[in-house]
């Protein structure tokens, strides 16, 4: 809040400090007191509520400012992981494929002569179709994941939002 007095001497205003007893006009140098009168308390102690209230929601942004930026480290953490796991969900999907055509191929033209290599020609593609279904599963627990860091990102911003908008009307009224 901004409070401004007439000199004594020339006139001219002069800006009080509300936390200064003495005060020097910038235009003449004349030294004058300042008396604090009840009104000069009351506006001085609603001032001091503001700063404080103005203080807090600068410790709340800066909370969340460190989380949001938390979140978004995670987040960028999170998507190079599911980069990587496509590349190897869109890997084992080729392999169970070459290992199915492969399976296929020698059952029709009749090179598999027991049961032993039957099985052994079925084990690789059932292997791989396991690993199919755990990366799938990976992947939409990741997918899942990323959602709600997402979703926490939003959350908080918006909540960052609303208290820059408090804070900006504390100050438009503080002065």
């Amino acid at each position: 809040m901004t409070l401004f007095a007439k000199c004594t001497l020339c006139g001219e205003n002069v800006h009080i400090d509300l936390t200064q007893k003495n005060i020097i006009c910038p235009h003449c140098i004349t030294p004058f007191v300042f008396e604090r009168t009840a009104f000069n308390r009351e506006m001085s102690v609603e001032a001091l509520a503001i700063n404080s209230e103005i203080e807090e929601k600068n410790e709340i942004l800066s909370f969340l400012g460190d989380k949001v930026s938390k979140l978004n480290t995670k987040k960028a953490e999170t998507e190079r992981i599911i980069k990587r796991n496509r590349v190897c969900f869109r890997l084992t999907v080729f392999a169970f494929a070459v290992s199915v055509a492969v399976l296929l191929f020698l059952l029709f033209t009749g090179l598999f002569d027991s049961l032993f290599t039957i099985f052994s020609g079925v084990a690789p593609p059932m292997a791989i179709l396991g690993a199919l279904i755990f990366q799938a599963d990976g992947l939409k627990r990741l997918t899942d994941e990323m959602k709600e860091i997402t979703d926490e990102i939003r959350v908080r911003k918006g909540i960052a939002e609303k208290i820059e908008a408090e804070k900006q009307e504390l100050m438009k009224g503080s002065v």
